[in-house]
């Protein structure tokens, strides 16, 4: 499932497939980037969607 996001901004600087999800509503959105190693889930950033991260 966790296949299914995009690939994060910046992915190509990184030898690994970033990618990023966002979750929650207009008010309370979060970006999480990710990512996946055989079954596991390696979560980097939790970032709410109120700040700048560009």
């Amino acid at each position: 499932m966790p296949a299914r996001c995009p690939l994060a901004p910046g992915n190509e600087d990184s030898d690994e497939e970033m990618r990023h999800l966002i979750v929650g509503d207009r008010i309370h959105a979060y970006r999480i980037v990710f990512t996946t190693h055989n079954e596991t889930v390696i979560i980097y950033d939790i970032v709410h969607g109120a700040r700048d991260i560009y």
